[in-house]
């Protein structure tokens, strides 16, 4: 009893209160989903077909794991590779509506359709079924993965969708548990989107303005985004430059206020609150897509990247790129098409464990501020260079993340070699 107490007591301590009690919720919405995938292979016995993937993800939630799984509906599509899917979602939290036309109607779907039954971590899918269970796993360092979910140590499959997470995965998994990579399925839509010289007006940005772009959410780590490095290396680079700008737009400042106002003194201290625009509301992804298509130069500073989706729809759009040379963005930035930062490893102290999913973390990148601010001048200083190292950026990101190369991606998945 004193262990079980005790497991509770660190459990609020790491979640909090409201943490602990989704987690339950959790653990019996898992339970009911389970009776419901037993029940469907009961009512519908099956001899399910080897070619064909069945995906279980929330996908009408909003947030990037729940676009990944959208973007991989998407890129199955087009592809041509059969799948359905099951939809965990408990409400519908994103207005765009793209991805209905995609998803399996519940009075449709069978359980036992498909062999393959791809999930986010550890999904509800009961193990009794004997179907091939795969988790995919976004993780951003090198250490801590295991503390933080102990249930991949299975002998369930392990997706990676970068070099650096399929290596991660081997060395900090046991032996037991296989692992493989599914290329990442990286979807760009530029349709529709607000044009440069509407969005500069809106924000009160001038034509000439040479504008550096940032997207980041507050609840996915201060510490690991690193705005404020983002800040002091812009300072570095532009404090004396009339027409420079730095644009963070943000997510869920609601729950960080502390946040957002230590980033308005680091303005005022760096002497560049008069290039400082921060856009905290909630704006659609056509808008956010438009803020990026306005910027000359995007910048990610950040300490470790589960894949780094800002870095590389900045890349779609043709835009140059100062990125942490460190993690998963390797997968897609080189020194051929972007401005990668050398960096040095760094050990994490308590109060750099700004999110309970990483306070096992032990080390990760810390960028160098003075070389980030000489590749960002550089890029102000040459703005042929400037453009055209953005133009690399577009050609690689379609070549590399192409239809072709997914569907060569899953067709080995799905062959189990």
């Amino acid at each position: 009893m004193a262990g079980i107490i005790k497991s509770y007591i660190k459990k609020v301590q790491t979640w909090g209160l409201r943490g602990v009690w989704n987690f339950f919720i959790g653990k019996i919405e898992a339970r009911r989903l389970r009776h419901f995938f037993l029940a469907n292979a009961n009512s519908y016995p099956l001899s399910p077909s080897d070619h064909g993937v069945t995906i279980v993800a929330p996908f009408h939630a909003n947030y990037s794991l729940s676009k990944s799984m959208r973007d991989f509906i998407f890129s199955l599509h087009k592809a041509g590779i059969s799948f359905q899917t099951f939809d965990t979602s408990k409400k519908s939290e994103i207005v765009d509506s793209e991805i209905n036309p995609f998803l399996t109607p519940k009075k449709d779907f069978r359980i036992l359709k498909y062999s393959n039954v791809i999930e986010l971590f550890n999904g509800p899918v009961p193990k009794e079924l004997g179907l091939k269970k795969s988790h995919i796993v976004f993780w951003e360092f090198e250490s801590g993965l295991i503390e933080t979910f102990p249930g991949l140590q299975s002998e369930d499959l392990v997706i990676a969708m970068s070099d650096f997470n399929l290596e991660t995965f081997r060395k900090q998994l046991p032996d037991s548990t296989p692992v493989k990579k599914i290329l990442y399925p990286f979807q760009f839509d530029v349709l529709d989107i607000p044009a440069r010289d509407d969005v500069r007006e809106q924000y009160g940005i001038r034509k000439d303005d040479f504008v550096v772009f940032f997207n980041f959410d507050y609840g996915s780590s201060f510490f690991r985004k690193n705005p404020d490095g983002a800040m002091r290396a812009f300072a570095e680079a532009f404090r004396d430059v009339d027409n420079a700008k730095l644009v963070f737009k943000t997510n869920h400042v609601k729950e960080h206020r502390d946040k957002q106002l230590q980033l308005a003194a680091l303005a005022n201290d760096l002497a560049i609150a008069d290039k400082f625009i921060t856009i905290d509301e909630y704006i659609s992804k056509r808008d956010v897509y438009g803020l990026t298509r306005c910027c000359d130069l995007y910048l990610s500073l950040h300490r470790g990247e589960g894949f780094g989706l800002g870095v590389a729809e900045a890349m779609a759009m043709g835009k140059a790129v100062v990125v942490t040379d460190y993690s998963s963005t390797k997968e897609f930035c080189n020194s051929d098409n972007a401005l990668p930062i050398s960096y040095s490893m760094i050990n994490l102290t308590k109060a750099d464990r700004d999110h309970p999913c990483y306070l096992s973390v032990t080390s990760c990148a810390n960028p160098d501020i003075h070389e980030a601010a000489r590749a960002m001048r550089k890029c102000y200083d040459d703005p042929v260079f400037c453009k055209e190292l953005g133009a690399k950026a577009k050609d690689f990101i379609f070549s590399y993340f192409s239809t072709e190369n997914f569907r060569k991606s899953m067709e080995q998945f799905l062959s189990h070699e």
